[in-house]
């Protein structure tokens, strides 16, 4: 397949592509100039590392699962977790002050036993941090 068909079924730029090329991620296409092939392992590869980011790793680290021998029969213990939907709990509505907005206190639980307290609305820091460490908590919050 060309670049363009790689590009529409993996989701991933063709920037993203040739970078995750150059670090090592991906192997060269086959071919030179215009003619570059990319075949179904690339296409493959690229939606492990997808699969792999959405399960929080760094492309260190993914670059390393990648390049374990017995990596493809044994999925690492982050990804053996299904999906899961976030129970969001309105817990409490705090007293502000009159010149801040009110807040609320959400309970979020994120496993048997682990619950996440979020003072709703969020600081732009608070935001920051949830977006990057979070995402799936983040999307769950902002519906």
């Amino acid at each position: 397949m060309d670049i363009h068909e790689l590009i529409k079924r993996s989701g991933f730029s063709r920037r993203t592509i040739y970078y995750y090329t150059q670090i090592g991620l991906l192997p060269p296409p086959e071919g030179k100039g215009k003619n570059f092939r990319y075949s179904e392992e690339h296409l493959q590869r690229l939606l492990l590392i997808r699969k792999l980011q959405k399960a929080r790793y760094s492309l260190k680290e993914i670059q390393q699962l990648l390049n374990q021998k017995d990596f493809s029969e044994e999925l690492p213990l982050r990804m053996q977790a299904p999906e899961r939907e976030f129970n969001l709990q309105m817990v409490q509505e705090a007293k502000a002050p009159p010149a801040l907005p009110r807040q609320t206190l959400i309970r979020v639980e994120l496993a048997d036993g682990l619950e996440l307290l979020i003072r709703w609305p969020l600081t732009p820091q608070a935001r920051r941090y949830l977006k990057h460490h979070l995402p799936e908590v983040y999307q769950a919050l902002e519906g």
